[in-house]
């Protein structure tokens, strides 16, 4: 949830492909077979719930895959499973 309207930065670190979209709209694009990347975007949201996607492969070798959310404060926060309502 977007605790403010405001702009907000995603990133996702992950060894091969790692799609990140809020909605039907691709906000992190981390794709292609590559060791581990930390890529971001930003992306102004209102105060409400977002649906967030995130499409992963993981191909040989080991596997890595962080998410997070910096917020309008400046505040780096990972988003693991305890954060996700489904």
């Amino acid at each position: 949830m977007a605790s403010e309207s405001g702009v907000y930065q995603f990133s996702t670190k992950s060894e091969y492909e790692s799609l990140l979209y809020i909605g039907e709209k691709l906000v992190v694009d981390n794709g292609g077979n590559h060791s581990g990347i930390l890529k971001d975007s930003m992306v102004a949201l209102k105060k409400e719930w977002h649906p967030l996607l995130l499409k992963y492969h993981e191909a040989t070798g080991g596997n890595e895959l962080t998410v997070r959310v910096t917020t309008r404060d400046g505040t780096k926060k990972k988003i693991d499973k305890n954060d996700i309502e489904y």
